[in-house]
């Protein structure tokens, strides 16, 4: 059974333009891309809520970019 919920969204026509171009391309539906597309969205938003919550906490263990950078390239 299909556990999904319609919903409806108000985009740029230009933005439809490229989903429908991409859908054609990719044969697939327009709901599919814009599906695909939110869910890779939740996924990057995600990660990047971790890695903020990762940056505010003290006590975390994370690598500073300036000294991962001087570590690869000596």
């Amino acid at each position: 059974m299909d556990q999904s919920t319609p919903t409806s969204v108000r985009l740029e026509k230009n933005v439809i333009e490229e989903i429908d171009s991409i859908a054609r391309r990719a044969h697939r539906s327009r709901a599919w891309i814009i599906k695909e597309a939110v869910n890779l969205y939740l996924d990057e938003r995600a990660d990047l809520d971790v890695a903020l919550s990762k940056l505010q906490d003290p006590n975390s263990d994370y690598i500073d970019w300036d000294i991962a950078k001087h570590d690869l390239l000596h």
